[in-house]
């Protein structure tokens, strides 16, 4: 009987000590551009605890939140380099947030009409 215990309880701890770690963190975001360099790109952000949105190097990054859980964020870049930016969450165990892509300038400050090409992941 003390055997099955010990079992039981082993089994009980590995179960709790998950891969997915949980807490606050900040996720790595990159944006891939299509055919066009962009200048700005504009993103709705949704998840549960979603905080900052910073740009990392040449990026700028300008966020405000829409409902509790969808921040809209306007990232920006002088160079038309591929965009890097953080998104800070309280929860990480709560997976990345997803991302849609609302609209795009080109460096020309011309809207860029054919949004396909452009992809924005987020990861740890």
């Amino acid at each position: 009987m003390k055997r099955v215990w010990a079992v039981a309880a082993v089994a009980l701890l590995v179960s709790a000590c998950g891969d997915e770690p949980s807490g606050p963190a900040d996720l790595n975001g990159t944006v891939t551009p299509g055919e066009v360099p962009l200048g700005a790109l504009v993103v709705e952000l949704s998840g549960s605890d979603i905080g900052r949105v910073e740009g990392v190097g040449e990026t700028r990054a300008v966020a405000d939140d829409l409902t509790a859980d969808t921040k809209r964020a306007i990232l920006i870049s002088a160079t038309g380099e591929p965009m890097r930016f953080t998104v800070h969450v309280e929860d990480q165990s709560l997976g990345a947030p997803t991302v849609a892509i609302i609209g795009a300038i080109g460096l020309e400050n011309q809207p860029i009409t054919n949004l396909t090409g452009i992809r924005v992941g987020i990861e740890r």
